[in-house]
């Protein structure tokens, strides 16, 4: 019976550790959709279309009527901001 116990409190322990696990991803996922939500509006536009839609540089370019450039610009200014602003997460 003893290691029936045992086991059980390695079971639980992890069952733990995982709902723990869940808990932080969900946070952090929290954090990072609270700060795209802070980019200016187009920055935030141009960014979720390529990164949360997976629309090319072009694709944004010619749905926004935005030469490709300024697509460049905008993700370049996002993910500055991101970094800066998610750097205590990680």
């Amino acid at each position: 019976k003893e290691k029936v116990r045992d086991t059980q409190a390695i079971s639980d322990t992890y069952l733990s550790a995982t709902e723990h696990e869940k808990l932080i991803h969900k946070e952090t996922l929290q954090h990072v959709l609270t700060a795209i939500e802070q980019l200016p509006a187009q920055s935030k536009q141009v960014f979720t279309l390529s990164r949360l839609g997976d629309l090319s540089h072009k694709e944004i370019s010619t749905h926004l009527s935005i030469s490709p450039k300024t697509i460049e610009g905008h993700i370049t200014k996002a993910l500055k901001y991101l970094r800066k602003s998610l750097a205590s997460l990680f």
